[in-house]
């Protein structure tokens, strides 16, 4: 069962064999293989469920409501990389473009090599990608979406004598809508809360949205890292899931819009 604010408005404490964190490309796969191996499985997800009516063209307000930092978060190294990171059910796979590659053979022996693993160059690695990619439809991108400058580079790398091809990519007879960024609201494409989530929960998993596990605070008593002008997310009720070898506890959030004169409501029918 997915659960929506509205369901466990009032917050929840759930005992499960394994609590996931995160239902994106690692909780949802995760959240899949262990309830089907016969676990109590227990998904908590920070975001909410987004329905085809949430996917609009409006990128900027999309941004603020359904990804961290309004879309600002970034990775920090030698330098700041922007990582673009979804807040919802399903991760960033609802709102990346589907590409879906496997490692090349090179990055998977230096991989091996450095780590001394080596699962990076076994069979086992090369089953996962083929179940992967059958789960979620992995197919060449049709010709017929292929945009102009698509077409050019083509006959370019062709000229040059170079091979190549359409991207492999995560979508069913894709409509070229261009509009990847802010979901697929045809329903095409085949981010994770659209099949690996939908396997969780037909095994018994159960999935908390709206759920927030603060990473700031260990006793899970902060507020959520951001809010920004067109939504805010505040806490609204505590909540607790443990499992047989690590817990997490946070805030249910209610996600709210602020009016002209600084206060905040929560929308009516809006996760």
């Amino acid at each position: 069962m997915i659960h929506s604010f509205e369901d466990a408005r009032r917050g929840f404490d759930v005992d499960a064999d394994v609590v996931v964190v995160g239902s994106g490309a690692g909780g949802a796969v995760a959240a899949a293989n262990l309830s089907r191996a016969g676990l109590r499985t227990v998904v908590i997800e920070a975001g909410p469920r987004l329905s085809p009516e949430d996917m609009t063209d409006e990128a900027p307000r999309f941004m603020a409501r359904y990804f961290w930092e309004g879309g600002l978060r970034t990775i920090g190294g030698t330098t700041h990389i922007p990582t673009l990171q979804a807040r919802c059910l399903g991760g960033s796979t609802v709102v990346n473009s589907a590409i879906m590659l496997e490692l090349p053979a090179w990055v998977r022996r230096a991989w091996s090599d450095e780590t001394g693993l080596t699962l990076f160059t076994a069979p086992a690695l090369d089953a996962a990608y083929a179940r992967v990619f059958a789960r979620t439809r992995v197919a060449p991108t049709p010709m017929t979406v292929l945009g102009r400058r698509n077409l050019v580079v083509r006959d370019a790398l062709t000229a040059a004598g170079m091979k190549s091809g359409p991207l492999p990519r995560a979508v069913v007879d894709c409509e070229g809508c261009a509009e990847c960024f802010t979901g697929c609201a045809s329903g095409r494409k085949q981010s994770l809360d659209r099949s690996y989530i939908v396997d969780a929960v037909e095994d018994g998993a159960e999935v908390f949205t709206c759920a927030h596990r603060p990473s700031c605070c260990a006793r899970a008593c902060c507020t959520p890292p951001f809010c920004c002008s067109e939504a805010a997310c505040s806490p609204a009720a505590r909540w607790e899931a443990r499992s047989f070898r690590t817990s997490a506890a946070g805030w249910l959030e209610s996600w709210t819009r602020s009016s002209s004169r600084g206060s905040a409501r929560r929308r009516d029918g809006e996760p």
